[in-house]
Parts: C-alpha cells; structure tokens; sequence
C-alpha cells in the first residue's frame, strides 16, 4: 500500500512524485485533505510524503525509492 500525502492544490514537488510513480506503474492513493493528513500527525511536515508499507518518506528519499523501483521492473 502507497500513500501520497499531498498538498490541494498539488504542488510541484507533489507532481514529480507522482509523475514517477506513474512512469514505474506503482499504484497509489492520495490524501490531500489537511484535517485527515493533521489527524495522522503529519500536519507540521513539509509535504509531499509518501508512506509505503508503514514506512514514511520525504520527497528525496521517495524519488530515490521510486527511481530504484523502475530498475527492478
């Protein structure tokens, strides 16, 4: 399970996020609402961050993963 913790209107950052997962085939789901993204405690993060299987990532280190994703398919 991949989670996008995103930004209404996404921001730029966002979009690369999602650009490469979409380039790699990885399906995801987005939370872009502020109240639920407070609820999980992740109100005072710079977003996007990307949770997958319970793992959370800032930006850098999800685009490496997702860079590493596309090599491995």
């Amino acid at each position: 399970m991949i989670t996008i913790y995103s930004t209404e209107p996404p921001c730029p950052k966002c979009k690369v996020i999602e650009k490469k997962l979409n380039q790699v085939g990885i399906e995801y789901d987005i939370i872009n609402d502020a109240e639920q993204i407070k609820r999980k405690g992740y109100g005072n993060r710079f977003m996007p961050l990307v949770e997958v299987d319970g793992k959370l990532m800032e930006f850098a280190e999800a685009v490496k993963w997702a860079n590493e994703k596309g090599k491995s398919l």
